[in-house]
């Protein structure tokens, strides 16, 4: 991988380059860079964090299908989520949930040559034809900036990753023009990332995106957010913030870019409707020990609800 660590007002210019990577690494780091351009690359994974196929065989009660594996996919009983695509139109085939996840498999076997056996718990509608994807690596990234101010983003085409394409935290101020995350030209991957396209959280400033494409993504084509973190109400408009940023079920050290400031306009969010519970503008921002307390003013909209 790649790494730009505490610079100041820097030009990265691939001109044209293809950069491949085969482990599950993340290809550029980017940290502590104040004024950045990268631009005119593309990047991708030459051996895919997944594995695409065809249902051949299904039992008529739903419970159990043979997938044929293809040839350029690795045949990998391992994963941790499975998805499907119609085989005409190569767009995601929707379950009954409405999503194109599929219920893990109670049981995963090799049967022969490239072709896995499915045991399921109850029926699952994957009918033969149709085309499923085994998704086996999100622990990387394709891009990740941190802690990073006036980043532009010009050219640059994610074709495979690991998890999120473009990602980054405590950042402030983007632009991301001609870029794109999808499958490359002419190839036959059905997902570009294993997880989001474009994903940005503890960040503030403006982030602005234009003429560009997100195809085959995972998860979340666009989310860019401020902080995640756990809030209880300490006294009418008043809240303290456990100490860590939640991160995919991991807690991450909260750092300053990722708090509040004085003057920011806040919702706090009810973690079982996701409703706002908490709705105003930052008076004063203070630590206590390993946590900080965070005072709303006056009037602010708050529910007896804790986050």
């Amino acid at each position: 991988a790649m790494e730009l660590m505490n610079f100041n007002n820097i030009e990265v210019d691939g001109m044209g380059s293809v950069l491949l990577f085969n482990s599950p690494t993340c290809a550029w780091s980017v940290a502590g860079v104040q004024g950045l351009h990268m631009r005119d690359f593309s990047l991708g994974w030459d051996a895919a964090p997944f594995s695409q196929g065809v249902v051949a065989n299904a039992s008529k009660d739903g419970t159990s299908v043979e997938v044929t594996v293809d040839g350029s996919s690795p045949v990998n009983t391992q994963f941790y989520s499975l998805r499907a695509f119609e085989a005409n139109s190569r767009l995601p085939q929707l379950m009954r949930n409405s999503n194109d996840i599929i219920p893990l498999p109670s049981a995963v076997s090799w049967v022969e040559g490239r072709t896995l056996r499915f045991a399921f718990d109850r029926p699952v509608p994957l009918p033969e034809g149709i085309l499923v994807v085994m998704l086996h690596n999100r622990e990387s990234f394709g891009l990740i900036f941190d802690q990073s101010t006036d980043i532009r983003l010009n050219g640059i085409h994610l074709y495979t990753a690991p998890g999120f394409a473009f990602a980054g935290t405590g950042v402030m101020n983007l632009s991301m023009t001609k870029c794109s995350v999808a499958p490359a030209a002419g190839s036959d991957r059905l997902v570009s990332s294993t997880a989001d396209g474009f994903h940005f959280w503890g960040s503030r400033g403006r982030f602005r995106i234009s003429e560009s494409t997100f195809a085959g993504t995972c998860d979340d084509c666009i989310n860019v957010h401020g902080f995640l973190m756990e809030a209880s109400l300490s006294s009418p408009g008043e809240f303290i913030f456990s100490r860590t940023n939640k991160l995919n079920g991991r807690d991450q050290p909260i750092s300053e870019p990722m708090l509040p400031a004085a003057g920011d306009r806040v919702e706090l969010l009810d973690p079982n409707s996701f409703e706002p519970s908490a709705i105003g503008n930052v008076e004063s921002v203070s630590h206590i020990g390993e946590d900080v307390e965070v005072k709303l003013k006056p009037p602010a909209t708050v529910t007896e609800k804790v986050m």
